[in-house]
């Protein structure tokens, strides 16, 4: 049976990551010639704090993981909505190298609280059963970042600039990811988690070391699609 609060959770949760993938991840094809040009650095100091970002997203993601076991999902997407307009912000004011990478950085731990790892943890302890379909709707409406946020990256880039655009995107962290996560992600983790439910029907889970292999795996292949799309 599919918990009450899923159906109500999964398009709140897509619309944060439409938002979350679209402001922090995919925005920068789009405005980060206009980034180098403002700032006068090359591609490569622009793209390698980027990069920086995302590997710090990668390093955090275990921790914000075991606090979301912990606390919830909740507080943890809550507060990686605020962390992210508070680093977007800093991205739209920044002026040296140095501080493109502080900025990047944070964004980084944005990235980690507030995307998919977080979503699908946070996903995994109110739906239950229906883990599986929650988590498929929730990766599908994911996908509609590029879609939407390449064409207003590009139309803000010519109304207002890369800055004022990623002003915009700051506000849209903490004008409608932060109400969506404190409005319907529901306080804790409820009893009724996918694990516990394959247990009652026999069913068992993956030995230790075949799923850190697994995990490997995974972040591999996570680690070369985003390379060859910046290639």
């Amino acid at each position: 049976m599919t918990p009450p609060t899923v159906w109500r959770l999964v398009p709140a949760l897509g619309i944060t990551q439409i938002i979350s993938w679209g402001t922090l991840y995919y925005s920068i094809a789009v405005l980060g010639a206009s980034m180098r040009t403002d700032l006068g650095i090359s591609s490569t100091a622009l793209f390698g704090a980027y990069s920086a970002s995302l590997m710090i997203s990668a390093i955090a993601a275990p921790a914000v993981g075991r606090t979301i076991d912990r606390l919830g999902g909740r507080r943890v997407m809550s507060l990686g909505s605020i962390v992210a307009g508070i680093a977007l912000l800093a991205i739209a004011h920044v002026h040296s190298v140095l501080a493109l990478y502080l900025a990047w950085g944070l964004a980084g731990i944005a990235m980690a609280m507030t995307m998919y790892d977080a979503a699908f943890a946070t996903l995994s302890q109110h739906s239950g059963t229906s883990y599986r379909t929650a988590l498929t709707a929730l990766t599908l409406m994911g996908g509609l970042a590029s879609t939407v946020f390449w064409p207003t990256s590009l139309k803000g880039l010519e109304w207002i600039g890369w800055r004022d655009t990623i002003v915009f995107f700051a506000l849209l962290q903490l004008a409608i990811c932060l109400p969506l996560h404190l409005a319907f992600v529901p306080r804790g983790a409820s009893a009724t988690a996918p694990a516990k439910a394959g247990a009652s029907h026999g069913e068992g889970t993956m030995p230790a070391r075949s799923r850190r292999i697994a995990f490997v795996g995974l972040a591999c292949a996570f680690a070369l699609n985003g390379l060859s799309s910046r290639c």
